[in-house]
């Protein structure tokens, strides 16, 4: 997905979906991406998982992808 959104900015042409700025986007928008690089919101016992080498992965990959 980063190598599409880089080659359609080559060509001038937007990637054409929202980063949790669209109306029905809400708080959820980047759960595919955790979840695409191993992260978790919360642990087996419901407490806070956040904070791990996988969401760490996950935002950088975010943060690249955003400027796309």
């Amino acid at each position: 997905m980063l190598k599409l959104c880089q080659g359609l900015k080559r060509i001038n042409h937007p990637a054409g979906f929202s980063f949790g700025h669209a109306v029905n986007d809400a708080n959820n928008f980047n759960y595919w991406l955790l979840w695409a690089f191993g992260g978790k919101v919360t642990d087996e016992q419901g407490h806070p998982a956040i904070a791990s080498p996988q969401t760490l992965a996950a935002l950088e990959y975010a943060k690249e992808l955003f400027r796309r």
